[in-house]
């Protein structure tokens, strides 16, 4: 990779490696809580944003925008709480995905992920065809 298309970033890392295309340098931050900052890791702009295209589109008119847009109709809740909370709860359950991908590729190859996960697609699709056309 060139230079340019990296871009380096500095994280707080214990005994993880990070996924979704970020290539961690190992290093040996010991057990429990982490006691320093050190760990750089090289970010492919590319893989950043397939990933962010990916996510923000999957979400436009799903239920979670929806809810949100519901509670955004309340002239009472304050639009700042309203964002703030809707994109905490974002954050956690990308997280709860990101290291539910990392645990279940320590058991499964990335192939395997990747054939369930165009079944499981399918699948949906197919449930989501069959009901609209009867």
């Amino acid at each position: 990779m060139k230079k340019q298309e990296n871009v380096l970033i500095r994280v707080l890392i214990c005994d993880q490696r990070i996924a979704l295309g970020v290539r961690a340098e190992k290093a040996k931050l010991g057990c429990g809580i982490c006691s320093r900052i050190g760990n750089s890791l090289t970010m492919n702009p590319k893989v950043f944003f397939t990933i962010f295209i990916t996510v923000f589109l999957a979400e436009l008119g799903d239920k979670t925008q929806l809810a949100t847009m519901l509670f955004a109709t309340d002239k009472g809740i304050s639009k700042l709480t309203i964002f703030l909370a809707a994109s905490l709860a974002l954050v956690a359950a990308s997280a709860i995905g990101v290291l539910g991908g990392q645990i279940l590729a320590q058991f499964i190859s990335e192939k395997t992920l990747n054939i369930a996960a165009g079944i499981g697609f399918m699948l949906i699709g197919g449930f989501l065809l069959f009901k609209a056309l009867g």
